[in-house]
C-alpha cells in the first residue's frame, strides 16, 4: 500500500525528474532555424504573455471544476501548480491521461480519487466539445481548398460527445450497473467488488452534479481557453512572416491536437507539430514548409515544452515546497 508520505515525497518527485531527462534530451533542434531575431525579443515576450493567461485561465476553470464537483475549495495557486504539474505528467502517458492532478488532491486536501477523475473527465469532454467546435468553424470559413465533407464528421462527433455527456448524468444508476457487471468478470474478491462500487458512484454522482446551464458556461470557457491558444499561434505564424488566415491556423491547431490524442503517443509530442505544419502547407502551399515547421515548433516549445519543463520541477521539490494553503479555507 502506498501512503501519502511516500506518494508526496518520492513518487511524483521521481516523476518529475524522469519527466525533466526526457524534456532536455527531446528539445528540438530544427527550432534553432526560426531565431529570436527573426520573431523579436518583444513578441516573444508577447506570445508567453498569453501561454500565461491560457493557463491561468485553465487553473481557474480547475478551480471551479474540483468546488462544483467535491465541495472543497482549492486555493488558485494550488491550482495553478497542479495544471503544470498535469502537464508535464500527461507527457509521458499515452492518450494525454492524467493522474497527477488527482494524485495531489488526495495528498493535500483528501479529495477521493474518484471525484477528482470525475472533474478531470468533465474537463477532457469540455476540451474536446470545444476542439471539435473550434475546428467545425474553422473549415466552415474556410475557402474551398478545404472539402465539405470534412464538416460531417466533425459536427456527427460533436452530437455524439454531447449525448453521451448527456445520458451519463443522467441515467447514472445505469451506467453503474452495466460497467459493474464488466469489471466484476474479471474481479472475484468481495471486498475488491466493493471499492469498485465506491470509486464509480463517487464517480457518476460528480459527473451528475453539473446541472446543463454550468456545462454550457464551462464549454464556453473552454472554447476561449483554447481560442486564446490558436490566437497565439496566428500571431506568431503572423510575427514569422507566414501568412496564414486565422480560420487557417484554427482548424490546423484543433485537427493537429485531436490526431495527437488519437495516435496515444504522450502529449501528442511529434505528431501534433507535424501534422499542423502538414496541414498549413497544404492549405497555403506557397508557404516555405521549413519556415512554417520551425513556426510550428516554436508554438509547441512557448506553448508546450515550457510548460512541461516548469510542471516537472513542480513535481521534483513538491515533497519539500506544499502548493497548498493548509491554514486557508478548503471547504
Amino acid at each position: 500500500m502506498i501512503t501519502k508520505k511516500a506518494l508526496k515525497n518520492y513518487i511524483l518527485p521521481l516523476i518529475g525528474v524522469v519527466i525533466l531527462i526526457i524534456f532536455i534530451k527531446n528539445i528540438p533542434s530544427e527550432l534553432l532555424s526560426l531565431s529570436l531575431q527573426e520573431i523579436g525579443f518583444i513578441n516573444i515576450i508577447i506570445l508567453l504573455s498569453l501561454t500565461a493567461l491560457d493557463l491561468f485561465l485553465k487553473a481557474v476553470r480547475w478551480q471551479l471544476l474540483i468546488h462544483k464537483i467535491t465541495k472543497v475549495k482549492i486555493p488558485l495557486k494550488f491550482s495553478f501548480g497542479t495544471v503544470l504539474a498535469g502537464i508535464a505528467g500527461s507527457s509521458i502517458i499515452p492518450g494525454r491521461i492524467e493522474l497527477t492532478r488527482p494524485l495531489m488532491l488526495k495528498t493535500e486536501y483528501d479529495v477521493p480519487l474518484s471525484s477528482s477523475v470525475s472533474a478531470l473527465s468533465t474537463e477532457r469532454v469540455m476540451d474536446l466539445v470545444s476542439l471539435l467546435v473550434i475546428m467545425t468553424l474553422g473549415i466552415l470559413f474556410l475557402s474551398t481548398s478545404i472539402s465539405i465533407s470534412f464538416i460531417l464528421p466533425a459536427l456527427v462527433a460533436v452530437i455524439i460527445v454531447l449525448i453521451f455527456f448527456f445520458f451519463v448524468t443522467i441515467f447514472t444508476p445505469y451506467w453503474i450497473s452495466m460497467i459493474e457487471r464488466v469489471l466484476f468478470v474479471f474481479v472475484r474478491k468481495e471486498n475488491s467488488r466493493e471499492k469498485i462500487r465506491q470509486f464509480l458512484t463517487s464517480f457518476f454522482e460528480g459527473l451528475s452534479r453539473m446541472e446543463k446551464r454550468y456545462v454550457t458556461g464551462m464549454t464556453l470557457f473552454s472554447i476561449m481557453i483554447n481560442g486564446i491558444e490558436i490566437i497565439r499561434f496566428y500571431l506568431l505564424l503572423q510575427m514569422a512572416g507566414l501568412g496564414v488566415s486565422l480560420a487557417a491556423v484554427g482548424f490546423a491547431f484543433t485537427a493537429s491536437i485531436l490526431i495527437g490524442v488519437v495516435t496515444m503517443i504522450p502529449g501528442g509530442i511529434g505528431v501534433t507539430e507535424l501534422s499542423a505544419a502538414e496541414i498549413i502547407t497544404k492549405l497555403v502551399p506557397s508557404l516555405p514548409k521549413g519556415l512554417v515547421t520551425s513556426g510550428v515548433l516554436l508554438d509547441r516549445v512557448i506553448a508546450y515544452y515550457i510548460l512541461i519543463a516548469a510542471g516537472a520541477l513542480i513535481l521534483t521539490f513538491y515533497g519539500r515546497y506544499s502548493l497548498a494553503e493548509k491554514n486557508s479555507q478548503n471547504q
